[in-house]
């Protein structure tokens, strides 16, 4: 009986804004990395997030003249490797998820999934081109049918540019996985069906 009445209370619990994030690290502001400096660190040395190759890139606000989407620090991911990161919600509630995308060079290709791990499924799954030279910010929601979930991204390749060269790969910034509080939010979702938003 419990577990049914928590989604019915969980606004009752959620901060007023939308996208309260419940992400460890979403904006990958916990490294001592300065601006205009950059370091990798491995899967252990990182708060909430893993990646498929055990290396994980951070860059400082304006290293090699990038600045950062939000706050000073944003993740590099190379073509053929993945990041992702499990987390813990209630289930039947409308959860909303963003974040900011920026290639390297030319036109690059980011694939975003969020996966239901309790029943073994895929619930969003999107593929994202962009082009220099600015951030875009993608956003979305969708009703969780469980409590465990895997937010992931994986780098493709470059499209187009930095002469064909496909070593580059992506920029990544403030992701953001939440509650949507508004007590209608089900019922407009129900009418409007899942979508993806794309806001520059």
């Amino acid at each position: 009986m419990m577990k049914k009445l928590l989604p019915l209370l969980m606004p009752l619990f959620v901060p007023g804004d939308a996208l309260a994030n419940y992400l460890i690290n979403g904006n990958f502001e916990s490294f001592s990395v300065s601006p205009g400096e950059y370091e990798t660190f491995t899967n252990l040395q990182v708060p909430g997030w893993q990646s498929t190759v055990n290396e994980i890139e951070i860059w400082g606000n304006q290293y090699r003249g990038i600045p950062s989407y939000e706050g000073i620090r944003f993740v590099t991911l190379p073509p053929s490797t993945g990041l992702y990161q499990d987390i813990m919600l209630f289930d039947t509630s409308v959860i909303s998820w963003s974040f900011a995308h920026r290639p390297r060079a030319g036109t690059d290709v980011l694939n975003f999934k969020i996966i239901d791990l309790q029943n073994n499924s895929t619930v969003v799954d999107e593929s994202f081109s962009n082009q220099l030279p600015r951030w875009t910010l993608y956003s979305g929601i969708f009703v969780g049918k469980s409590s465990e979930f895997r937010v992931s991204f994986d780098s493709v390749a470059t499209i187009s540019g930095n002469n064909g060269n496909n070593l580059i790969g992506n920029y990544i910034d403030d992701v953001r996985v939440g509650y949507v509080p508004s007590p209608g939010s089900l019922a407009i979702l129900l009418v409007a069906g899942l979508f993806v938003r794309k806001r520059r």
